[in-house]
């Protein structure tokens, strides 16, 4: 990967062969520094004054592993694209939709929910989630000395998860996150979401993409074409460039520069 604003006369030169520019962000750790809790999370003011102003020229949509509704109201900026999930479902142009997940994959989503949930009342400062499409549990507050023995039960828990038809099992940062096992990812999302705006906006579009998790490797892997941008540590990722932690609002006064 190379460095973001190192590379910004290759993105803006790149960026004045295109009509049009189409910007997805993650949420937590990209448009919100990562709290102690998802509770806890929230964009500074002067991000989200800076995400309004680029939405007030181009199409902005937030992709976010959290509950659409949660999202939405994390991310209040009229106009733009809210979607939970991690793609599974979303609103655009103030129209819902949601991928139909198969009902044996629901009932078995019911049964990780009994497990992962009781896991979390089995050690204080991790956190249970249900997203309803998804589940989450959340051990960034859970004693260090705790963490090991915690992550081997998890482990055992996980093993008899996938044992159950059509759920997946993966870790995210200090998370571990469940959810159907369905041919539906960020990346998926993207290719949906162009299909979605190829008739309302100019062509050629450009689109970029910021996250800062695993998940969003699948929206770098695809893509390929675009700009895309790790948050955080250089590292290995299928995205082009990184930009630090602390950068956002650097990053977004670069691309209201570029594009604007």
């Amino acid at each position: 990967m190379e460095n973001f604003f190192n590379s910004i006369s290759e993105i803006k030169s790149k960026a004045q062969k295109y009509k049009s520019f189409v910007f997805v962000f993650d949420f937590d750790g990209t448009l919100a520094k990562i709290a102690p809790t998802p509770d806890e999370s929230k964009m500074e003011k002067s991000t989200e004054k800076l995400l309004e102003k680029l939405s007030k020229k181009h199409c902005v949509a937030v992709l976010s592993g959290r509950s659409l509704t949660d999202i939405k109201s994390r991310a209040r900026i009229r106009g733009i694209i809210h979607a939970g999930n991690h793609g599974f479902e979303w609103q655009i142009k103030g129209k819902k939709g949601k991928i139909k997940v198969p009902k044996e994959i629901l009932k078995n989503l019911s049964f990780v929910k009994k497990q992962i949930s009781s896991l979390a009342k089995e050690y204080k400062g991790s956190r249970f989630y249900d997203k309803k499409m998804s589940l989450s549990l959340h051990y960034r507050l859970l004693n260090p000395l705790k963490q090991k023995e915690f992550l081997k039960e998890a482990k055992k828990v996980i093993k008899e998860i996938e044992s159950k038809k059509g759920i997946e099992v993966f870790f995210g940062k200090k998370v571990i996150e469940a959810r159907p096992m369905i041919n539906w990812n960020k990346g998926y999302f993207i290719k949906f979401l162009q299909e979605q705006l190829k008739n309302k906006i100019e062509k050629p579009a450009l689109y970029f993409y910021a996250g800062d998790d695993t998940t969003d490797e699948d929206a770098f892997r695809y893509l390929k074409n675009g700009i895309t941008v790790r948050v955080g540590k250089r590292g290995w990722s299928h995205a082009k460039y990184f930009i630090k932690e602390d950068e956002i609002d650097k990053f977004l006064n670069e691309l209201i520069c570029a594009c604007i």
